[in-house]
Parts: structure tokens; sequence; C-alpha cells
């Protein structure tokens, strides 16, 4: 219950004599507060002279069991009741931003003194500002709710991040300045547009040095897209297409295709097209919070003469940094836990790897958009091989006549060929050409060239083909 998530050592009750021997202290306020008071020495928030040594102590604890000295038995003593002490000690101007916060009517009491917490702990390096050790510093009863005071807290952070009091980086929160809020309102005040947020996506899905997606597959052109951005390639008949909650589709209720979190999909044209439907988390706000310090930064390269501005930048290019990783985290999360989609049905893969899990869609969308690919049961490599068929009169010889080699490729096209030839009276090699060579058989150029010149000299149609 009293466990930090961190690795540093904190005491904690070690049997009921200690308990009652401390208590309603915990064992590891002692030494914590101690460490308060001297970084609060150290970093100059002091405005008045700060003793040293036992008497800033005792003070602290003296008037926090004065404060709760009437509370109920089974009360612990919360971490924010010290900040009363140590507000004493502060420059007006640190202890004015906590004093304006209580007035502000948006935030209410625990806000405030979880404002303090996070204060108080802002250059404790041996105790992190995450949500699990802000939980076990603002416990106040033996019998405490974890869960209810874990979504308590979770809706303060909030509540202060969105008054620019805090800042997040990372799962670590932590109170800003003066300085820092100005900083942060005009990072907050940046623009940064949806397509700029896709671009990012698009980098990281297909990017070919640091991209999820392979550049092709199995000889296999695609084109890509994110959301309505398509980057067709040339050749492609097929698309690989990755769904984000930018998009206006991803909460459609339409039809019956649902996407992951029961939002119907069906009026998103996916013919011809493997999709994933990433899981609406943090990834579009990681990505909108680098772009922003990004070019917050780059607008203000120039702003660098004050010592404590410089210091400021060089925190916020390092959350820049993080949020960077954690985008690339989610995106590798996100393809994992998508639902997918073939051709307008829904499918479930079993690999769990982002890569081959694209690598195992993509197989099904082949396997579903060229359904008679299999037909094709022996290649020619190259123009020579089919002169020789087209030049000979041994067919025998090649495998042609009374034979079972391409026989459903073959059969395939000369019933396209009569049925061309019945509707115009007329068939072009070209149209051959451009049917074959796609989605019905997906024949290479020789295996077509090929599998005309098996229809001709055996003589089953009678219509010409001029090139």
């Amino acid at each position: 219950m009293l466990a930090f998530s961190n690795q540093a050592e904190t005491k904690v009750y070690r049997n009921e004599a200690d308990f009652v021997d401390v208590y309603p202290f915990v064992p590891y306020q002692f030494s914590l507060v101690q460490k308060v008071f001297d970084k609060i020495r150290e970093t100059g928030f002091t405005g008045k002279h700060l003793a040293k040594g036992e008497r800033s102590l005792l003070g602290a604890f003296k008037e926090s069991t004065e404060n709760y000295c009437e509370k109920n038995v089974g009360l612990l003593i919360p971490f924010h009741a010290f900040y009363e002490t140590i507000e004493g000690f502060l420059d007006p101007i640190i202890a004015r931003t906590i004093s304006q916060a209580r007035n502000n009517q948006l935030l209410d009491e625990y806000d405030c003194e979880l404002l303090e917490v996070l204060f108080m702990i802002r250059n404790i390096k041996e105790i992190e500002p995450n949500l699990d050790n802000l939980i076990v510093l603002s416990i106040s009863s033996v019998d405490e709710d974890k869960v209810k005071l874990k979504q308590r807290i979770i809706e303060s952070l909030q509540k202060l991040e969105r008054q620019t009091l805090i800042n997040k980086s990372e799962d670590r929160y932590y109170f800003l300045t003066n300085e820092e809020q100005d900083i942060n309102r005009e990072i907050k005040g940046i623009d940064i547009e949806d397509h700029q947020i896709l671009e990012e996506v698009h980098r990281m899905l297909y990017e070919q040095k640091s991209g999820i997606c392979p550049s092709s597959y199995e000889n296999y052109k695609f084109s890509k897209a994110v959301d309505d951005r398509v980057k067709a390639v040339s050749g492609a008949d097929l698309t690989i297409k990755f769904l984000t909650p930018l998009s206006d589709q991803y909460y459609s209720r339409k039809g019956n295709q649902q996407s992951l979190y029961g939002d119907n999909l069906s009026n998103i044209d996916s013919t011809d097209t493997l999709l994933f439907v990433l899981p609406d988390d943090e990834l579009i706000d990681q990505i909108r919070s680098y772009l922003r310090i990004e070019k917050y930064l780059k607008q203000n390269s120039s702003n660098r003469n004050n010592a404590e501005i410089q210091n400021i930048l060089f925190t916020k290019e390092k959350d820049a940094e993080s949020a960077r990783a954690k985008a690339a985290e989610l995106i590798v999360q996100g393809v994992s836990d998508s639902k997918v989609f073939v051709d307008n049905k829904e499918v479930m893969l079993g690999k769990t790897s982002p890569k081959e899990r694209i690598k195992e869609g993509l197989s099904l969308l082949i396997e579903n958009v060229y359904s008679k690919a299999g037909y094709v049961t022996k290649d020619y490599e190259n123009e020579n091989e089919v002169l020789k068929l087209l030049r000979s009169d041994d067919l025998e010889k090649f495998g042609v006549t009374g034979s079972e080699t391409n026989r459903l490729a073959l059969k395939e096209m000369l019933e396209y060929i009569r049925l061309k030839h019945g509707r115009s009276g007329r068939v072009l090699l070209s149209d051959l050409k451009e049917r074959f060579t796609k989605k019905t058989l997906r024949l290479e150029r020789y295996d077509g060239f090929r599998a005309c010149g098996n229809a001709l000299p055996e003589g089953r149609t009678q219509t010409p083909l001029p090139v």
C-alpha cells in the first residue's frame, strides 16, 4: 500500500511497534521532508532564512500534527500537509503560483493539494513524480480506497495540466514555475494541422528504414494510405490503409462493419484493401506534443541568452524526444491491437508482431483479390521462350497440346476471348494484357503472352489479336 514504484530506498513500517512509535506519520516522511527543505535551499526557492538541521523538520511535523489532531483514529498524515510549513520559507513568486491556484474556480481543494505535493518533490530524484508514487504520497487513511484515490488523482492531474500548472512528460508530472508556465502556454497555443500529424504516422509506418510496413510483398505492389491521404504506387492494384481517430470515418455509425470499439465502418470502402483500425489512444496527442515543441524551439532558437530560459528549453527538447519515442512505441502497439479488415471483411490474424501481422494480412488480401493466381502452374521467364512457343510446330514439346500445364489459366483466357469477341467481334492483345496481368490471374508479362500463344495454335478461336 505504501510502496513507491521506483527503486530508491524508502522506509515503511517494519512492524507493529514501529507503527505505534511514528503514527500518524509514515517512516519515509521523515527523510523525505528533510530532502525537500534541502532542495528548496539549494535551488534558491527560499525567500526567508530557512533553518538548517532539525528545527525546520520539527516545525513541519509539529504543525501537521496540530492541524490533524482532531481527526479520527486511522488517519495517516498525507504528504501535502507539510507544505503549510514550507510555504512560510518560500520566495513570494513561487508561493504565489500555488496561492493563485487556490483562487482558481476551475480547481478544487484536492487539485491544489496535489499541486503542493508536485512542488515539494519537484527536485527529489529519489521519488519519481508518476501516478503510482503520487497515490502513495496522497494516502490519508489506513483504510484508503486506492482505486477511488487513483481516479481522483487522475482527474486532478488532468485539470492541473489543462491550467498549465504542471507538465506531463512520458508517465511523469512536473510542477511548473512561472517562466515554465509561460513557455508551456505558448507551446500549447501552437497550431498543428491534422495533415502534419498524418504525415508523421505515414513516416512511422511506411518509411523504409524505420517503418513497420514492407515496401512490397511477394512482388506485389500496394498503395499506402493513412486515413484519406493515399500515396499511390504505379501499377499497384492493392492498398494498405491505416485508419486513425483523426478520420471522420473512425466514429461512423452506419452499417454492420465495426471498428475496434464497436463503431461501424461499413461506409469505408476497403475494396482491394488491407485496413488496420488503430486504437484511440495517446498516439495523436504524443505526435501533436512533439511537433508543437519542435516548432516552438525553431521559432525561439535565438532566445537562449537567459540561463534559466536556456535550461527550460533544454528540458523541452528532452520532452520532445520522449514524446517521439512514446509515439513510436504506441504505433507499434497500435498495429498489434488493431482490428483488421481484408477486402471489406473482418479477419482474425494469428500473429501478434506488427510486421508479421501486416505480412499475414497482405497474404490474405492477395489470396482474396487474386483468387485465380494459382491457375498459372508454369512460368515463362523471358521473351525468347515465348517466341519459341509461338514459332514451334511441335507444341507437345512445350507442354501445350493435351497438357495440364496452365490448363485453368488457359480456360479462363479462352472464355474471356469468346465473351469479348461475342460482344464486339474484336479482341486486342492489349485487352488481354489489361485484364490478365491485373486482378483476374495477375499473369506476368511472359505468362500472358504464353497463354495467348497457347490459345491461338490450338485453333480454339478464330479471333484475330492485333497488338
